[in-house]
Formats: structure tokens, C-alpha cells, sequence
């Protein structure tokens, strides 16, 4: 998929937890979740779920560091060639093969743009040491204007890879039943 949301296989990865889990997998709820450009997608997907009247079985999104806006927020700008993981330029690198610049504000490339309202639960999470602070912090901000609930975990001094992913996500995971699925 260039540029776009409709997340052919992802959907229809969905769509076939949402249909067969109970039955193959003993789960019927799902959580979708990612890191970094799977955060990305998972939220673009969840839009399109949304926008399809297929959102039901999901029950929860974990978004961990994840690019909202493909243009760049001021974080990812401002970032320079500091190589924790990613840099600026690497940002950059990957906004261009993704879509034309014309379009990396378009809801369907970038989350952060698109009408938030109407989706479950999320959690997003990201160090204070990651390019992509900004995106999480501007992307929970802008669901939980929307009405649709988001809690944030920002972890001081955590890099991308150490941004609490596993112990933000066990947490929330005892939280849910046991008959939940997660799909990464």
C-alpha cells in the first residue's frame, strides 16, 4: 500500500480475527496495536474499520511510537541526524517513498488530520528520547478531543526500542479479559 489507508491485507486481516477468532483462536475481541510505522498503520486501519461499520469486535488499540503525521511534527523535524534509531533525514527518507509530499496531510496518509471521533479505546506510549514524541503526544491530545478515549504513557529518558511497549502493554493486557486477541 503507497500512500493510502485502505490497508488491503490489514483489513482483511481483521476481518477474518473478527470472523474466526472465537472459533480458531478462542479470542472474539481484538486489540490492534503496532510500533512505529505499524502504530501508523494500525491507527489508519482502524480508520478505515471505522469508516466501514466493521469496528465492533475491536475493543482497544496499543499505539506505541507511532508516525501520525507524515510530514513531520516539530519533534521529528527538529530531531537532526541523531541516530537512537531513526533521524530526521531517515523521517524524511520514508515520508517520500510512502506518498508525494502534496499529500502527506491527507487524513488517509497522516491519522493525526482525519476525524478521530468514533474509535475504541487506545494507549499510546513513546519515550521522551524518540523522534516521534510529538506524534504520540499531538495524536492522544487530538483523540481524546474527539471524544474517543486515549490514555498516554510517556516514559522520561526512554529511547524508541525501550519506550515501555511490553510493560505498558502487559498491563493493559491484565486488564482485559482473557478472551481478548492482540494483533501486532
Amino acid at each position: 500500500m503507497s500512500g493510502g489507508a485502505s490497508g488491503g491485507d490489514r483489513v482483511a486481516a481483521i476481518r477474518w480475527l473478527a470472523a474466526n477468532g472465537e472459533r480458531e483462536l478462542g479470542a472474539g475481541r481484538l486489540i490492534v496495536g503496532g510500533q512505529s510505522a505499524g502504530a501508523h498503520l494500525a491507527a489508519l486501519v482502524l480508520l478505515v474499520l471505522r469508516d466501514r461499520g466493521e469496528l465492533e469486535p475491536v475493543i482497544a488499540a496499543n499505539l506505541a511510537y507511532g508516525v501520525y503525521d507524515v510530514s513531520m511534527t516539530p519533534n521529528a523535524r527538529r530531531w537532526g541526524d541523531q541516530r537512537i534509531v531513526i533521524g530526521t533525514s531517515d523521517l524524511a527518507f520514508f515520508a517520500a517513498q510512502y506518498a508525494p509530499k502534496e499529500r502527506h496531510r491527507d487524513p488517509d496518509v497522516s491519522p493525526l488530520y482525519a476525524d478521530l471521533t468514533g474509535l475504541p479505546p487506545a494507549l499510546f506510549s513513546c519515550g521522551t528520547l524518540d523522534p516521534l514524541l510529538d506524534d504520540t503526544l499531538f495524536m492522544a491530545a487530538r483523540r481524546q478531543a474527539s471524544g474517543s478515549p486515549a490514555q498516554l504513557a510517556i516514559h522520561p529518558g526512554a529511547r524508541t526500542r525501550a519506550s515501555g511497549w511490553s510493560s505498558s502493554f502487559g498491563r493493559a493486557r491484565r486488564s482485559r479479559s482473557p478472551s481478548s486477541l492482540e494483533l501486532v
